[in-house]
């Protein structure tokens, strides 16, 4: 079992731009980043799922995507749009 530690927001860059994740769960046992889609759907952003690839979507336009590899999907961190940072501020 995993314990969360603290919440806080995590600053983010991209190509420039700033932004925030807000509310990101600190959880020192686990050594990979995770991406809650509970949280980006929260946050007005649609995530889909295709056999091998996902997308993370605003109003229509595709602002992230993800490849699968074994059981996870990996977020493409080359293709994140600035419209993903935005939405965490």
């Amino acid at each position: 079992m995993h314990t969360m530690e603290h919440v806080g927001d995590v600053p983010l860059s991209h190509v420039g731009q700033r932004g925030f994740m807000k509310n990101v769960l600190h959880v020192p046992t686990i050594t990979k980043n995770l991406v809650s889609v509970k949280q980006i759907v929260d946050q007005g952003m649609q995530v889909r799922f295709n056999q091998d690839i996902c997308f993370i979507e605003d109003s229509d336009h595709v602002i992230a995507r993800g490849r699968k590899e074994g059981w996870m999907f990996i977020l493409d961190t080359n293709y994140v749009s600035t419209a993903m940072y935005a939405k965490g501020q």
